[in-house]
Formats: C-alpha cells, structure tokens, sequence
C-alpha cells in the first residue's frame, strides 16, 4: 500500500513547457458577404506532457530557417529521404508548406489557389507535408522524400500586421531538385 506522499516507480506526467500555437481554419467562402477567402483563428495553448524521459531529436541532414518573410536553406536540398530541421527565428509565427510542383505549375499558383478558398481545378500539384503553427524560436522535424523536380516552400501564416497570408509578403521559394 502506498501513501500519497510516496513516490513510487510508476510513470508520472510531468508537465515540460506550455506551447501557444494559433490553429489556422480555412473554410469556403460565403459570396453574401463578399468573401473571396475566409478563414478562423483559434488561439490555444498546449501542455505539452510526457511520462519519460524527452525522446531524443532526430538528426537532421538540413536545416531550413524561418524568416519574416523568407526560407533559407542550410545546404541545398537533394533528390532522396531528408530529415529537414525547421527552424523559426523571426519575430511572429510561421509555417512551412512543401508541394510538389508538376509540368508548367508554380509555387504561386498554388498559393493563390489557396488563398482563394481551393476553389476551382487545383493546379497540378503535391503536397509533401511540412510543419504548421510555430511560434518564434520554435523548431520542428519533417522528414521527406523528395524526387528530381521542382518544388515550392509557402507560407500561409497571417501576417500580425495586416492579416494576409506571408506567401503575400514574398514568403514563398521554389527550389529544383536534381
């Protein structure tokens, strides 16, 4: 029988840090009301919980640095599996996006499409995966295989200063992969 008091050799949660992300929610638009895009912000805050030691992070084999409004890549990106460290050093939060872009499409395109509620034919495109909601001085792991091609790094993020999405802003990269 054990006491409250005691501690014993079952796990235990312990709280590590409070995480405050902003959960974007696009949805259709609503022509009544004269919307071409729309959207929902839903500020929350995370414990983030673990019952262990913290899990090592992975190695990564390239980093991408987050800016007000640009990727930079630590090396460039090849054809093959990449375990890409993301990393945000700007002063508001930002996401990355990783699409695959096919024949004639470009990374604009597929932003614009975007921006405009996903409405009509989507361009010819891929989505790779990415990472979403990071706050400055966060990073993140994403892991990828990518193929010889052309690629497009964007940024949807609502700007804090006049709520466009940072792809507006020229956050927005292509990269060819060879």
């Amino acid at each position: 029988m054990h006491r409250a008091s005691e501690r014993t050799d079952e796990a235990h949660a312990v709280i590590q840090k409070k995480r405050k992300i902003v959960l974007f929610l696009p949805h259709r638009a609503d022509p009544k009301r004269g919307e071409i895009f729309s959207a929902d912000l839903l500020p929350l805050e995370l414990l983030q919980i673990a019952t262990g030691p913290a899990a090592a992070e992975p190695t990564a084999d390239v980093t991408i640095e987050l800016a007000d409004y640009s990727f930079t890549e630590s090396a460039p990106l090849t054809a093959g599996t990449h375990t890409i460290k993301v990393t945000n050093g700007a002063t508001q939060p930002h996401e990355m996006l990783i699409v695959r872009l096919d024949s004639n499409t470009t990374a604009a395109q597929i932003a614009n499409w975007g921006e405009h509620g996903l409405k009509g034919r989507q361009p010819p495109s891929r989505s790779m995966g990415g990472v979403s909601g990071m706050s400055p001085g966060d990073h993140a792991f994403v892991t990828v295989t990518l193929t010889p091609g052309r690629y497009g790094l964007i940024c949807f993020f609502p700007d804090a200063k006049d709520g466009k999405s940072h792809w507006t802003h020229g956050m927005i990269k292509e990269i060819r992969i060879s």
